[in-house]
């Protein structure tokens, strides 16, 4: 009822963009706060916060994009007359 097959690849829908760019800007909050956390405030805390921050976020980036890639090669292949579930 929720899941439309007849709409473009993942890689292209605009929620998908969306949570891309919100991971990229989450990796760049995290190493702002390890950079100002370690070097401006001296504060570990804030430093380890950050590292994990940007870990986190970078290893949910690339999930996504490898959950698009297999998701556009799978409507790829159902459009190429690929089995269908």
């Amino acid at each position: 009822m929720f899941y439309r097959r007849d709409k473009e690849p993942l890689p292209r829908e605009g929620i998908h963009r969306t949570i891309l760019w919100l991971m990229v800007a989450n990796v760049m909050a995290g190493v702002a706060l390890m950079l100002l956390g370690g070097e401006l405030w001296e504060d570990p805390a804030i430093r380890s916060f950050g590292t994990w921050l940007a870990v986190i976020s970078g290893g949910l980036y690339f999930f996504f994009r490898w959950l698009a890639r297999r998701e556009a090669a799978r409507r790829r292949a159902e459009g190429e007359g690929g089995r269908r579930e």
